[in-house]
């Protein structure tokens, strides 16, 4: 019984060192049963099964990752003073780049006219607002608050034109909207129309400093702006507010108090010249000639 009693010591010592499975032999066949029965002795079966399982290989491979074993844990299966056989290396992944944040649309600026240069005409008047709303073809564009660019009737066939918008236009937006402008309403509806049923713009679309005239290099950079209106408009009259306006539609034709009252060509539309309202609030005595004018366009735009 002692002797057996060191068998199993030896066999407990041997399973906390690491060995499972211990084929004793010989043993007494009871304590065969009882080692076996708890699990520390296997018999020749079950070892040969074990040995089986170990020569076999895996059916499915490991993963392809790099194990660090441990620095004091020796390599599975190197021999004394050889250096652990190397672990295969996982092949490097593929890097996928991140997506592109989408960018914001940008507006492109409206390029600059050369001299000589024709631009592209636009569909519409709000169209060609649009564009132009940027302007900054001359040195006016850096002075102004807001650009003026014309208003009324799109399908309007009674165009007035100015020469250019004041300080009150300037800070509005809006053509005629002063003093100069109430009395251009007034001589509107003398012709027994409402200022919203005819179109009112100017020659140049920002103002000028000090409200004095334009000068040539202003008025030509503002030129193809007013002939796309007039071309899209195509009125039948078009009444020519002053100097400035009357010289832009047609210009050889004398001062405008010789040439007011008259009847002229623009294209396919008649141009009847008068006085600015600027001018008339400066010289009310000329306001009779003024309305004289209105008659004239009055029957020009009613006659069929």
């Amino acid at each position: 019984m002692r002797g057996e009693i060191k068998q199993l010591e030896r066999a407990l010592r041997l399973y906390a060192g690491g060995a499972e499975h211990l084929l004793l032999e010989p043993l007494d066949l009871e304590l065969q049963t009882a080692l076996q029965g708890v699990g520390l002795l296997a018999t020749k079966g079950q070892t040969q099964a074990q040995t089986q399982r170990q020569q076999t290989p895996l059916a499915m491979p490991l993963p392809a990752t790099r194990l660090q074993p441990e620095p004091s844990s020796p390599a599975l299966g190197a021999g004394a003073g050889q250096p652990a056989p190397a672990l295969a290396t996982a092949a490097p992944q593929p890097q996928v780049p991140e997506p592109l944040l989408p960018l914001e649309p940008i507006s492109e600026p409206e390029p600059q006219l050369m001299p000589g240069q024709e631009p592209q005409r636009a569909g519409s008047l709000d169209a060609l607002h649009v564009r132009y709303l940027g302007c900054m073809n001359c040195g006016l564009g850096s002075m102004r608050k807001n650009l003026v660019f014309g208003e009324g009737n799109p399908a309007a066939k009674l165009v007035f034109v100015g020469e250019g918008p004041g300080e009150e236009e300037d800070r509005q937006g809006r053509p005629f909207v002063g003093r100069a402008g109430q009395l251009l309403t007034q001589m509107i509806c003398s012709l027994g129309v409402s200022r919203d049923s005819v179109y009112i713009c100017n020659v140049v679309k920002c103002r000028p400093p000090g409200n004095r005239n334009p000068e040539g290099p202003e008025v030509a950079a503002c030129r193809p702006i007013l002939e796309q209106q007039l071309e899209l408009l195509a009125p039948k009259v078009i009444v020519a507010l002053g100097n400035v306006a009357l010289h832009w539609l047609v210009p050889d034709a004398g001062g405008i108090k010789k040439m007011r009252g008259s009847l002229l060509q623009y294209g396919g539309s008649k141009v009847i010249p008068t006085f600015h309202p600027s001018y008339l609030l400066r010289s009310p005595s000329d306001l009779s000639l003024a309305w004289r004018d209105m008659k004239l366009v009055r029957q020009v735009f009613f006659l069929r």
